[in-house]
């Protein structure tokens, strides 16, 4: 039978995040849904978003 890996203990489930003006930060353990990610944060005004 194959080991399991060693994952890391999950502090939270979702997204935490904090918002502002002109500002979300979003933090996970799951993979990013990128087109969700921009959509949040898309702006008319906005010269760019950068998801790292």
């Amino acid at each position: 039978m194959a080991e399991q890996p060693n994952l890391p203990v999950r502090a939270f489930e979702g997204i935490k995040s904090i918002e502002g003006r002109n500002t979300f930060v979003g933090l996970t353990y799951d993979k990013l849904d990128i087109t969700a990610s921009i959509d949040r944060v898309r702006s008319p005004k906005a010269g760019a978003v950068v998801v790292f």
